[in-house]
């Protein structure tokens, strides 16, 4: 089994930052990079397969199609087992986490940006553990 890290976030700097963040944790060597929800939705469905797993750390507040609008997508495919999200978001409100903790998809949740030790607590979730440990 694989594991293909996504980032998802309208902001451009954000984007760098986590990128670097996963590639200097040993996260992800080289993840994905959109900046457009209904770009990974058209990724996910175009490079699905049975032995692939997405974790895709998610913003919440973008323009066109929010998180919110895209976790409901990912709960609605036949394919949400094979897919993590790590919610990234700019938004303190509590009410926000208790939402997003809410969708079966959601593995944790952290104000941005991450950081190295954001990271390690990410490769230390049973799900992915389990998934970078096959890899190696």
């Amino acid at each position: 089994m694989s594991l293909e890290v996504v980032v998802l976030d309208d902001d451009k700097i954000i984007v760098f930052l986590h990128k670097i963040m996963l590639e200097k944790s040993g996260l992800s060597s080289n993840p994905t990079c959109h900046s457009k929800a209904k770009e990974v939705m058209k990724y996910l469905i175009e490079n699905q397969t049975m032995e692939k797993r997405f974790l895709i750390l998610l913003d919440i507040y973008m323009p066109e199609m929010d998180g919110w609008e895209f976790l409901d997508f990912i709960e609605s495919t036949p394919f949400s087992d094979n897919i993590f999200v790590v919610v990234v978001t700019s938004s303190n409100e509590h009410s926000d986490k208790i939402k997003a903790m809410n969708y079966k998809s959601v593995v944790d949740y952290y104000e941005k940006p991450i950081n190295t030790k954001s990271c390690i607590k990410i490769k230390s979730i049973p799900e992915i553990a389990k998934l970078l440990q096959s890899v190696v």
